[in-house]
């Protein structure tokens, strides 16, 4: 709230051309500390998820799959911040995450190639199971498709569909990284060659259980 007030008089400052420096300056450690907040939040949230995907690794041969918004999300808390920092916060707070992420897993024995940040695109109204896009997500908890009538929660569909399209990537390559035989990270840009990935049939049953169209893959 005190930064959108702030914001507010800025602009109404900035229209009528007056002296701003000290609302500058008030913002700048304003939205410094809202970060510093905001990375402790999120550097816990990833020491429990690496947690987490340590102890699968134990039972599994594992690859870690991680969505990344192609249009950054605005808050739900609109009103109390301006648009543009929204969008900003969001941005970094996806790319903070998923880096900080990486790195950890990285430390932990983790090639670079077993980690890697897919496309979200669809990936939370698309039916993990028929790939339908006819759904009801009840907000974070109930995920329904009219096409199949299956049920699960919704965060849950989103990571299967995350998991399948980096599946979908390795099996299927397209586009201008078919030719070259390799898959692009799509946050880092990085590229694994294929190769790294294909001496794992089991990946396959992934895709082959499902019925219908998977091209949003």
């Amino acid at each position: 709230e005190r930064i959108s007030s702030i914001q507010n008089v800025l602009d109404t400052k900035l229209q009528a051309r007056q002296s701003h420096h000290q609302l500058n300056v008030k913002l700048f450690q304003l939205r410094n500390r809202l970060q510093s907040v905001t990375k402790q939040e999120l550097g816990h949230a990833v020491n429990q998820l690496v947690d987490f995907i340590l102890q699968l690794k134990q039972r599994y041969n594992l690859f870690v799959s991680i969505g990344y918004p192609k249009d950054v999300r605005n808050s739900n808390k609109r009103g109390r911040v301006s648009k543009t920092l929204r969008r900003q916060l969001h941005r970094w707070c996806y790319r903070y995450f998923i880096t900080k992420l990486k790195f950890k897993l990285h430390k932990q024995g983790f090639e670079s190639h077993r980690v890697v940040a897919v496309c979200e695109d669809n990936t939370s109204k698309t039916c993990s199971r028929c790939f339908k896009k006819l759904t009801t997500r009840f907000g974070q908890g109930r995920f329904v498709c009219h096409q199949c009538k299956y049920e699960l929660n919704a965060d849950l569909n989103g990571a299967r569909n995350m998991a399948k399209r980096l599946i979908k990537y390795v099996l299927k390559p397209s586009g201008k990284f078919k030719a070259k035989h390799v898959l692009r990270d799509y946050l880092s840009g990085d590229f694994h060659n294929l190769r790294k990935y294909r001496g794992f049939p089991p990946l396959g049953q992934w895709l082959e259980y499902s019925p219908g169209d998977t091209s949003f893959l």
